[in-house]
């Protein structure tokens, strides 16, 4: 029956009858209209973008072409955490989640979920089309895709012989075998591996990955502690973190924390896990003034901080304060950009609406559109990596070589 169920629910969510036409752009044109963090919309003519965009609308025949349409409205505004998700995205998923971390409220939910808890079948991948064909960008520690031993970097063809999908293709598939066709090297054959989806709560498979990804790695006499921190959601992401510094990774000579990819949340005062060095971070909502939010250090070590341009949101200003207290080395490429405060609004279809609802200034300065730049550029390919990491390994080499003054110093 609970199979049953999930196979019902994704239906009922995917429906082309659940108002795939012009009332749910409307209602999603709506909220952003009320709730976008600038009143101004960023000298956007939001009306003008709604009557071009409505024949779009009214056109529109699936989920799919709708949601299509309404992406479009919200890149005109040309802002971060502003983007609509729905049930076949596994964005869709991880952000109810992140959103929801004790469930959804039955008012919202209208019974869509089971006890309100978020969870969906899945493998642990977040995949990535790259010049038209689909990649493995992470593969989540501890999830089932790890275990089947897909890596990053390979190509991921079909599932049971139907095309890729992050979530259609293991929907009604719980705890069963299911064969993932993938291609490893660029120009070599396809190999199928048996995969076991599991029903994913997404917050618990986070904390699990990040326990799991804890690691030491012996460079000589140096003991270099590493960890994954995909999601920061969450306090419970930081209270792990900070279990795993005082536990397995306490007798580290050093520390690489990886905060690439997955999604932001980290609050400033995190910073105070490696020393008081916080940063003022100021909020802005569309009708009120500038408020300031800020907050004891237990590892005072060596650090590189690896970062990419799937870093976002809190990560970024962590990353910031790392790079502006000289605390760490950042490897890796430049940030996303993206350090707007978001909030999300489940429309009446079931789909996910995230909209920017406040401004965001770090120690004075605007990061979004912007990002961080690393100390050290590091670019790391992915397709047919088999599961390469030069940014990793470089970090490796950073903490492994004696610095010449203090293990702050840059590196190019």
């Amino acid at each position: 029956m609970p199979k049953l169920r999930a196979v019902m629910l994704l239906a009922l969510l995917l429906s082309p009858n659940c108002l795939a036409d012009e009332r749910l752009f409307l209602e999603a044109w709506k909220r952003v209209q009320r709730s976008f963090y600038d009143k101004d919309m960023r000298g956007v003519d939001w009306s003008a973008v709604r009557d071009e965009l409505l024949p779009d609308a009214k056109a529109a025949s699936t989920p799919e072409q709708n949601s299509e349409v309404i992406n479009r409205a919200l890149k005109r505004l040309g802002a971060s955490h502003t983007y609509h998700f729905i049930p076949s995205q596994r964005e869709y998923w991880e952000l109810l989640d992140v959103f929801f971390p004790e469930g959804v409220p039955e008012n919202l939910s209208r019974g869509r979920f089971d006890d309100g808890r978020v969870r969906y079948v899945g493998i642990g991948v977040v995949s990535r089309t790259i010049d038209g064909k689909v990649f493995a960008i992470d593969v989540y520690d501890g999830a089932p895709a790890a275990s089947a031993g897909i890596m990053v970097g390979d190509e991921l063809i079909s599932v049971n012989g139907e095309r890729w999908s992050d979530i259609d293709a293991f929907c009604g598939k719980a705890d069963q075998e299911v064969t993932v066709k993938i291609r490893r090297d660029k120009d070599g054959p396809t190999t199928d591996v048996v995969v076991v989806p599991k029903r994913l709560q997404p917050r618990s498979m986070f904390l699990r990955a990040m326990k799991q990804s804890a690691q030491v790695v012996e460079d000589g006499e140096k003991k270099i502690g590493y960890v994954r921190v995909r999601s920061y959601a969450s306090e419970s992401y930081q209270k792990q973190l900070a279990a795993l510094l005082a536990g397995p990774l306490a007798e580290c000579d050093a520390l690489i924390l990886d905060l690439r990819g997955g999604w932001g949340g980290a609050q400033a005062e995190y910073m105070n896990l490696f020393g008081s060095l916080a940063p003022d971070v100021d909020f802005r909502m569309r009708n009120s003034e500038w408020n300031s939010k800020s907050e004891s250090q237990t590892w005072d070590k060596p650090m590189v901080v690896l970062i990419d341009s799937d870093s976002r949101s809190g990560k970024e200003i962590l990353a910031y304060a790392f790079k502006a207290r000289h605390r760490a080395t950042l490897v890796g490429t430049t940030t996303r950009g993206a350090v707007l405060g978001g909030s999300s609004f489940i429309l009446s279809d079931g789909s996910l609406l995230m909209v920017a609802v406040s401004d965001v200034r770090v120690e004075g300065q605007i990061l979004e559109g912007h990002g961080i730049e690393p100390d050290v550029r590091v670019e790391r390919p992915i397709p047919y990596s088999v599961g390469r990491d030069p940014q990793l390994n470089r970090a490796v080499e950073l903490l492994s070589t004696p610095p010449t003054s203090s293990h702050s110093k840059k590196t190019n």
